[in-house]
C-alpha cells in the first residue's frame, strides 16, 4: 500500500468563482461571515493573487469550508 502523502493540517477548501463586483472583503463577508477572513483567503490563494488585493471576474479562489475563528471576538470578555 502507498503511504498517504496528504498533510493532516491542510484546511478543507472549496472553490469560489469571482463574480462581477466582488472584492476580497465582499467575498469574505458574504461567504465566510466576516470581512476579517480576508487574510485567510489571501494565504490560501497566494499563488493566484500574487500579492495583489484585487480580484478579477472568473478567478477561482480557494475558500476555507470552515473559517478559522477570527480574533475579532476576543475582546468580547
Amino acid at each position: 500500500s502507498k503511504p498517504e502523502s496528504a498533510p493532516e493540517s491542510k484546511p478543507e477548501t472549496r472553490l469560489y468563482t469571482v463574480q462581477k463586483g466582488d472584492s476580497l472583503w465582499k467575498i469574505a463577508e458574504r461567504e465566510l461571515g466576516h470581512a476579517s477572513h480576508v487574510e485567510q483567503i489571501k494565504k490560501l490563494n497566494a499563488d493566484v493573487l500574487d500579492g495583489a488585493e484585487t480580484v478579477k471576474v472568473g478567478m477561482k479562489l480557494k475558500l476555507p469550508t470552515k473559517p478559522s475563528p477570527s480574533n475579532t471576538s476576543a475582546s468580547a470578555e
